[in-house]
């Protein structure tokens, strides 16, 4: 019976109740289950655990497939079954091994560096920032005049608008005035 019928075939008589169809569908993915533990590195002490998923994503496969996905039912199941290592692996990274997180140490700290640098240069930001706060609030100037001045020293819509405590929407008004008068 095995090389008599197809997927699809074997599909309708396990709904159908055929018992011995079942069987066969399990006997021929049963080699897929196991090429994708071996392709997903999957250690020895864990492959019985998924093992025993990929036949549950089989029998899940098995009662959702239709024809109207325009895929084979192997195609189907494969999908069905890699996205369920995918989720398990994610979960707990120590079923697998043989894949090194991090290669280069050096790139790393470049990276630490880097952000580091940032965390200098937002904090310089903030002193000029405050710089510009007590400037304006020195001089007796309108809303519209600060935004205009801040802008012009290049700093963003969100940064004024925290600076002179006002929305956003605001800010961005004043500047769209400021560009239609000139």
């Amino acid at each position: 019976m095995e090389d008599k019928y197809n997927d699809n075939e074997l599909l309708y008589l396990i709904r159908e109740g055929s018992s011995e169809a079942e069987e066969i569908i399990y006997k021929k993915y049963i080699f897929l289950i196991h090429k994708r533990i071996s392709t997903f590195k999957i250690q020895k002490r864990y492959r019985d655990d998924f093992f025993q998923e990929g036949l549950m994503c089989l029998s899940n496969a098995i009662n959702t497939y239709s024809d109207m996905y325009k895929k084979s039912f192997n195609k189907f199941f494969d999908l069905i079954l890699q996205r369920r290592f995918i989720a398990l692996l994610k979960k707990d990274q120590e079923y697998f091994y043989g894949v090194v997180l991090i290669e280069d140490y050096e790139y790393l700290n470049n990276q630490l560096e880097e952000k580091e640098s940032l965390y200098y240069e937002n904090d310089v930001d903030n002193r000029r920032i405050q710089e510009y706060k007590q400037e304006l609030e020195d001089q007796n100037l309108s809303l519209r005049e600060k935004i205009l001045i801040l802008t012009n020293k290049g700093l963003k819509p969100a940064q004024i608008s925290e600076l002179l405590n006002c929305k956003i929407k605001k800010v961005y008004n004043e500047i769209y005035a400021i560009k239609n008068t000139n």
